[in-house]
Formats: structure tokens, sequence, C-alpha cells
């Protein structure tokens, strides 16, 4: 029987992305669009943040 190890909290890049939707929502852009760059530079595969980032217009996705 394996063991699995339960998260405690959510990966950081989930809190960057959910920072960033709070902020888009409490009408900060720039306070969004440095959440979801966080965000997508821990991990570039979360699609949420970069429809955050498509709705701030944001050209420039990550600084890689």
């Amino acid at each position: 029987m394996e063991s699995r190890t339960a998260a405690a909290f959510p990966e950081a890049a989930v809190l960057h992305c959910r920072a960033g939707t709070m902020a888009l929502k409490g009408n900060l852009p720039e306070n969004a669009r440095t959440s979801f760059q966080q965000a997508l530079a821990l991990n570039p595969m979360l699609w949420e943040a970069f429809e955050g980032l498509c709705v701030l217009g944001g050209s420039q996705v990550v600084n890689a």
C-alpha cells in the first residue's frame, strides 16, 4: 500500500494566481499583472493566470 502525502497549502503559483484574480476584481491592475506573471513564472501551465494577463491586455506574458 502506497502512502500519499497531502499538501497543507496549495502550491505557490496557485496562490499568486488567486491574488491576481482578487487584485483584478479590486481594480488594482498593476498588482494583478505582477501576481499573474509570478504565477506563470512558477507554473507556465496555469491557464487561469494566462487568461488574467489577456484580460489586462498584457503582451509581455513572462520575463523568462
